[in-house]
């Protein structure tokens, strides 16, 4: 599967946590489908998500709800529950005009 928004995701490993929604990590994104709003929430690697390439079925969930996605330099494991939709906007502004 693939999802695109601004990058493309290829979707590599599935995952369905403790409420029905579905994690699936990317070659360099967590992202989470949610069965209520029927829409994804993406998470690049980065400072937050320090894995820079996921491995292709390499997720696992675990007893106590936990997700766990494996990459080539680690992995992630994180409880669903627990992460929230950043409600952050980057603010716009002008340093200088020029032709």
């Amino acid at each position: 599967y693939n999802v695109t928004s601004n990058n493309d995701y290829p979707l590599i490993t599935l995952l369905k946590d403790d409420n029905e929604n579905i994690w699936a990590s990317s070659n360099s994104a967590i992202l989470k489908f949610s069965i209520e709003s029927k829409e994804f929430d993406i998470y690049p690697s980065g400072e937050e998500i320090p894995i820079n390439r996921f491995i292709y079925n390499s997720g696992t969930n675990c007893k106590n709800g936990d997700l766990l996605f494996a990459g080539q330099d680690g992995y992630i494991r994180f409880t669903p529950k627990n992460i929230t939709k950043s409600n952050y906007s980057a603010k716009n502004h002008r340093t200088g005009t020029g032709l």
